[in-house]
C-alpha cells in the first residue's frame, strides 16, 4: 500500500472535518438512510446523528458501531487528544486513530495512513477497515423495498443473507416509516374564517325543561361472539406428542421447546416436528440445547421460553395449561406441559379460539429481551 506523506494525511482531515459534516441535515425523504445489522439482530437504530454514509468508496459508521458486547470490542474517544481507541478484550488487538495527524496505528506499532473522521462531536470510522482487523463479516445487502443493510458477521449467525432479510423486512420497514415521519413533522396552521362576521351570532336559547328518555328506533344490535388469540407453547416431548395430532388434523403450527436431553433422546420427533413447519425453541440450557439441535438438524435456535439467553429472542408465557375460561388477556401466549395439551387445544379451537404459531419475529411477549439480543420486530 502506498504510503501517503503526513502533510496530506491533514489536509484530508480537514476535508473529512468540514466538507463531509452534515449541515443540511438528514434527507427528509429518508434517502439517506443505511440500516446496520449484525448477526441475525438489528441492534442499531436509526438516527440522523450515527447514520453510516458513504465518503467516494469508503462507508464510515459511527463509533459505537463497534462498542457493543455480541463483538467483544469497545471504543474511547479522548477528545483533548482527539484520539480514538478501538479495543479488542478477546484478542487484545487494538486501533487508535489519530485523528489531528490522519493515521492509525495498532497495538503492534504498525501505522497506516487510514483517517476516522468527524461529523460535528461524533467520530465516524472506515467499517470495512476495521471490520477487516477485528474479523468481522461485512455484507452489502437490499431490502425487499430497496433499503440498503449493511450486515456484520461473526460467525454467530443462523439465518443466511437472503432469510435474515426476509425475516426482517417488517422491522426494515417499520423503521424507516418511523424514521421519515421524525423528520417530516409538519404542523397544521388554523384555518381563520374566511369571511369574519358574516354570520351572525346565535342568540341563546331559554332553558328547555328536560324531555324523558326515549326508547331508541332500533332495537340494540346481539352481541358479537368473542374471539380468543392464542400463540401455543409446546414445553417438552410430552405435550409436542400429545398436540401433534391436534395440529395436524387442523394444519396449526406452534412452537416446540426442548431440553438437550429430549432433542438428543427423540431426534425422529424432533425432525418430524421441524420437516412440518413447527419452531423448535430451547429449554433448559440454551446452549446446550442449541449443541443438540445442530447435531440432529444441523441448525441452532434462537428462541426460549421464560428465560433469558444471551443473543436469543426469548418470549414469555401469559398463561400456563390454561382453559377459555381462565384466559383473560388477548392475544396470549399459552405454555402447555403434559399429556392434556391437545385435550386442552382441542377445546380452545372448539370454542373459536385463533391459534398462531408463535416464532423468533413475534413481537408480542418478549418480556424483557435478554442481554445483547434486539428483536426483529418491534
Amino acid at each position: 500500500m502506498q504510503r501517503w506523506k503526513r502533510p496530506l494525511g491533514c489536509l484530508l482531515l480537514c476535508v473529512l472535518l468540514l466538507g463531509l459534516c452534515p449541515g443540511a441535515g438528514a434527507a427528509a425523504d429518508g434517502s439517506d438512510i443505511i440500516f446496520l445489522a449484525l448477526n441475525d439482530t438489528m441492534p442499531y437504530a436509526l438516527s440522523s446523528t450515527t447514520m453510516p454514509y458513504w465518503s467516494g468508496s469508503v462507508l464510515y459508521v459511527h463509533s459505537t458501531t463497534f462498542d457493543i458486547t455480541s463483538l467483544n470490542l469497545s471504543a474511547s474517544y479522548n477528545a483533548g487528544n482527539m484520539t480514538l481507541l478501538l479495543y479488542s478484550g478477546a484478542s487484545k488487538r487494538s486501533l487508535t486513530f489519530y485523528l489531528a495527524d490522519g493515521y492509525v496505528q495498532t497495538q503492534a506499532g504498525v501505522t497506516e495512513e487510514i483517517t476516522a473522521a468527524m461529523r460535528g462531536d461524533q467520530v465516524f470510522l472506515p467499517l470495512e477497515y476495521c471490520a477487516g482487523f477485528f474479523g468481522i463479516g461485512v455484507s452489502y445487502l437490499t431490502s425487499q423495498h430497496g433499503w440498503p443493510v449493511v450486515r456484520l458477521t461473526t460467525g454467530a449467525q443462523v439465518w443466511e443473507d437472503v432469510l435474515f432479510l426476509e425475516k426482517a423486512e417488517k422491522l426494515i420497514t417499520d423503521r424507516s416509516e418511523k424514521y421519515i415521519a421524525s423528520l417530516t413533522t409538519p404542523t397544521t396552521p388554523s384555518t381563520p374564517d374566511s369571511n369574519p362576521g358574516s354570520k351572525p351570532d346565535t342568540p341563546s336559547r331559554p332553558n328547555e325543561p328536560d324531555l324523558p328518555n326515549q326508547p331508541d328506533d332500533d332495537p340494540a344490535a346481539p352481541d358479537e361472539p368473542a374471539v380468543l388469540t392464542v400463540y401455543p407453547a409446546l414445553v417438552g416431548v410430552e405435550a409436542a406428542r400429545a398436540a401433534l395430532p391436534v395440529l395436524d388434523e387442523h394444519k396449526l403450527l406452534a412452537a416446540v421447546y426442548l431440553t438437550a436431553d429430549e432433542i438428543l433422546s427423540n431426534g425422529d420427533l424432533v425432525r418430524q416436528l421441524y420437516g412440518a413447519g413447527h419452531s423448535i425453541g430451547l429449554a433448559g440450557d440454551a446452549g446446550a440445547a442449541n449443541g443438540a439441535l445442530l447435531l440432529t438438524l444441523c441448525r441452532r435456535s434462537l428462541m426460549t421460553l421464560d428465560q433469558p439467553a444471551s443473543g436469543c429472542f426469548s418470549h414469555y408465557a401469559t398463561h400456563n395449561n390454561a382453559t377459555w375460561d381462565s384466559i383473560g388477556e388477548d392475544p396470549a401466549l399459552l405454555a402447555l406441559t403434559g399429556s392434556d395439551a391437545g385435550q386442552i387445544l382441542t377445546q380452545l379451537l372448539e370454542q373459536g379460539a385463533v391459534l398462531l404459531p408463535l416464532r423468533e419475529t413475534t413481537a408480542l411477549f418478549t418480556g424483557a429481551p435478554a442481554a445483547g439480543a434486539a428483536l426483529l420486530t418491534e
